[in-house]
């Protein structure tokens, strides 16, 4: 990414008069900027693909084993058992 940015800096006519300072700090608001919008829901985005695709390849295994799937459901069916003993 440094690179790109670097070769796109290098490109425009008027970044060529700036002093290094100059550059530096326009480059770091341009960042921040970018940090703050599309960056950001990039990232977002990026985590609940992980994890959605964590969970689905949970329940895959969990589907292509039956013992499994069986304890599952018994807990599941005790957790609500005693959800509800609570609740009534």
């Amino acid at each position: 990414m440094a690179f790109y940015i670097a070769a796109c800096i290098s490109d425009l006519p008027e970044a060529q008069s700036l002093t290094p300072k100059q550059l530096q700090t326009a480059l770091l608001d341009a960042l921040r900027t970018l940090k703050r919008s599309r960056f950001q829901r990039v990232c977002t985005w990026g985590r609940r693909m992980y994890r959605w695709s964590t969970y689905t390849y949970s329940a895959v295994q969990m589907y292509q084993n039956p013992w499994l799937m069986r304890a599952l459901l018994a807990a599941l069916w005790a957790a609500s058992r005693v959800s509800m003993r609570v609740l009534l």
